[in-house]
Formats: structure tokens, C-alpha cells, sequence
């Protein structure tokens, strides 16, 4: 006969054995939906998303008080941002520097950088940058800027699909692998300017694609080579020429990345969008034949300038009495 002892200490092996089994499972299941909530990261069509703090600047202030502004950045985007700041829209002369160990803002440009959204950063980056300035004595009894910051950055989207490559898109048999089919993208690929869906016309060892192309995020796109110009106070400035240009810098298909960038149209790798909107054509040829229909990897990187703003209106008030 067994003592009572014995049977307590193997009920409580057993709890122990349980235990350490839930916990594992536990752990591979937050593997699990840690790697699906991070799969899906080049999702989206925003990149640089601008507020300004509460209260910061505020609605109204005094002429002896210090004008403080809060920028509140985050990078919803799938692609690292170094970009600058640009404040404008109100008269440099009535500041006269930053407080003591302070960031002025009037008269200079700010660098800032903030990281995408990645596999190991799911979010993308956040940041809050401080700014401030004295105020010299009014002359009049009140001054209203409006307080125009604007940022300006270098982005790029890269949209991956799958397509159904056939050498004999013609044929009846009835045990092809897949069929060649128009492509939907919906969601964006974690960047304003997205693909939102490809046209697959398929003929004997060929096939052409039409990439429809659009800017979803809101913000001014132009010429990548004209960042700097971006600055509202740069002499030229963005000309109507360079905006609503994006580059195009690579079309590959199949899994080894084969490039069909030469096939594409219009030629020369620069696309301009129309009421925010664009076709990119390109075409694979020399399809093998005897490989039957099968679904390969189709990819388009494209980089372009991008301008994102915020702005708010500022009352500021002589102080009565005050020389």
C-alpha cells in the first residue's frame, strides 16, 4: 500500500509537467503572433505623419514671454527618414534667438531623422522635437503669424505581387498550375506613393503588365534630385515642373530578380502623375516554353521627394506698458 505522501508528490509532478507545457505553449504562440503582426509592415500609403504638441505654441502670448513650438513626428512608413524642417510665415525680426540651452527656429533649417516600420519596429519611429524663440518688443499692439512648418524628405516605395507567367496563355488543358489574371493591390506598401493594382496581358512567351500608380498620402511628391528646393525659402523653390515626378528605379520579375526595367514606358525611368494618378507598362518576353504556367515574384521600386506640412495661427500681444 502506498503512503498518502506518495500520491501528493506525483499529483504535484504532474501540476509541475502542465505547467511548464502551457508556458511553452504559450511562448511559441506569441512567436507565432509576433511574426504575423510584424509581416504585414510594408502596409499603408502614409510616411511622415506632423502635429504640433497642445498647447505648443499657444493660441495667444505676450510679447514677453518666449514662443515655444512642439512638432509631434511619427514615420508610418516602411523606408528610414532623413529629412529637415522648415519654419516660416512670419516676420524674422520680431525674434531675437532662442533661450539658453533652447533650439531657435527662425532663420534655420533643422536635420531630423526617424526610422520606418520594420519587422523589429512594427510601429515605426516617433520623436518629438522642441523649438524656441524670444520675442523683441512689439511696435504694434498685436501680431498674428501663422507658424508653417514644413518637412521635407527623400522617400521610395517598393510593391511586391505575385503574377501567373504562361508560355501558352492560349491552350485548353485544364491542368495549368494557374491562370494569368489582373492583380489588386489594396492597402498601400507602407508608403504615400502605392501600386494599387496590375493589368496581366498575357501572349504566346510574353506577357506586358500596366502598373497603376497613385499618391495616397496626401502630401506634395516631385522631383527626388530636388529635396533641397523644397525649402520655402529657396530662390527657385519647387517649380511646376518638378512636382508630381517620381523615379522609377527598378521592374523586376522572377524569383532572382531578373530586370525588365529596359521594357518599360514611358522610357528614361521618370514617371509623372496626373491628378495624383499614373500607368507604368512593362513587359517580360522569351517566356520558357515547357515549363507549363507557373506563378512568379513581380517587383517596382520607385523613390521620390515628399513634402509633408502643419501650420497654426499665433496672436501675439504688446505687453501693456512694456517699451
Amino acid at each position: 500500500m502506498k503512503h498518502p505522501h506518495d500520491y501528493s508528490m506525483k499529483r504535484l509532478f504532474t501540476i509541475l509537467v502542465l505547467l511548464v507545457l502551457l508556458t511553452a505553449c504559450s511562448d511559441l504562440g506569441g512567436i507565432g503572433s509576433s511574426s504575423s503582426s510584424n509581416e504585414d509592415y510594408r502596409k499603408g500609403n502614409s510616411a511622415l505623419v506632423l502635429s504640433f504638441m497642445a498647447s505648443s505654441p499657444p493660441s495667444e502670448l505676450f510679447d514677453e514671454d518666449q514662443l515655444y513650438i512642439g512638432i509631434e513626428a511619427k514615420n508610418l512608413g516602411a523606408q528610414d527618414i532623413a529629412g529637415t524642417f522648415y519654419f516660416s510665415g512670419f516676420d524674422t525680426q520680431i525674434f531675437s534667438g532662442p533661450p539658453s540651452s533652447q533650439i531657435g527656429f527662425s532663420n534655420k533649417p533643422h536635420a531630423f531623422k526617424l526610422e520606418g516600420k520594420s519587422f523589429y519596429s512594427p510601429e515605426g519611429g516617433y520623436n518629438v522635437f522642441s523649438f524656441a524663440e524670444n520675442i523683441n518688443n512689439l511696435k504694434v499692439t498685436s501680431y498674428n503669424p501663422t507658424i508653417l512648418v514644413t518637412a521635407c524628405y527623400s522617400y521610395s516605395t517598393l510593391a511586391t505581387t505575385e503574377i501567373c507567367l504562361d508560355p501558352d496563355p492560349y491552350s485548353t488543358a485544364q491542368n495549368k498550375a494557374c491562370r494569368s489574371n489582373d492583380v489588386s493591390l489594396s492597402g498601400g506598401q507602407g508608403g504615400p506613393i502605392e501600386v494599387t493594382s496590375v493589368d496581366v496581358d498575357p501572349s504566346k512567351n510574353s506577357a506586358r503588365f500596366t502598373f497603376h500608380i497613385r499618391n495616397g498620402g496626401g502630401g506634395i511628391v516631385y522631383d527626388p534630385a530636388k529635396v533641397e528646393n523644397c525649402n520655402p525659402s529657396h530662390p527657385q523653390g519647387i517649380r511646376p515642373e518638378d512636382i508630381n515626378k517620381i523615379h522609377i528605379d527598378s521592374v523586376t520579375i522572377g524569383g532572382m530578380g531578373n530586370s525588365i526595367t529596359s521594357s518599360c514606358k514611358p522610357s528614361g525611368q521618370e514617371l509623372r502623375l496626373v491628378d495624383g494618378k499614373a500607368v507604368y507598362m512593362c513587359s517580360v518576353q522569351n517566356i520558357p516554353e515547357g515549363t507549363g504556367a507557373y506563378m512568379a515574384p513581380l517587383s517596382i521600386e520607385m523613390s521620390y521627394g515628399y513634402r509633408s506640412s502643419v501650420s497654426r495661427s499665433v496672436k501675439i500681444i504688446q505687453t501693456p506698458g512694456r517699451d
